[in-house]
């Protein structure tokens, strides 16, 4: 939903189930790092297909993306998702340091059924990182695939 504040500055609001994100940013402030056919950059499980809409991935299959932390700092990453059965969608960023050992693991999930999804977290990028990996995966013993339409950050 879109609308206008008092001072005139736009602002859009994404209900989730867990809060409401409000921001003053616009949707063309946002950097799409993923989309239908387009995943530039991505690599992919074997056996993950993509089609106009997006990737499709079954079970945990996953893909990543490596990307600079001065990219995500204090910004949402936000994925777009459709499953038609009981599913569950992983958000997670792996941050590593300059000579490439693990400094944190950010994630949470998400379980829904039949139904478009938006997932969005802010992202606080640890002390030290110097990139970090966004994974699109399924979590959990569900097999369904899932329909990841988006992957930005706003």
């Amino acid at each position: 939903m879109a609308g206008v504040d008092e001072q005139r500055l736009p602002f859009f609001i994404q209900v989730k189930p867990e809060d409401e994100h409000i921001t003053n940013e616009s949707h063309s402030a946002a950097r799409v790092l993923g989309h239908g056919n387009a995943w530039d950059g991505w690599v992919f499980a074997q056996g993950v297909t993509k089609n106009d809409q997006g990737v499709v991935l079954q079970g945990v299959q996953d893909g990543f993306l490596k990307v600079e932390p001065k990219l995500l700092q204090g910004r949402n990453l936000v994925y777009h998702v459709k499953a038609g059965e009981l599913s569950t969608v992983r958000w997670q960023i792996n941050w590593h340091d300059s000579s490439g050992e693990l400094l944190r693991v950010l994630s949470t999930y998400r379980t829904f059924s039949h139904t478009n999804a938006v997932i969005s977290k802010k992202v606080v990028v640890p002390e030290g990182a110097a990139v970090g990996y966004i994974y699109i995966t399924g979590h959990g013993p569900l097999k369904h695939p899932v329909l990841f339409n988006k992957v930005e950050v706003q």
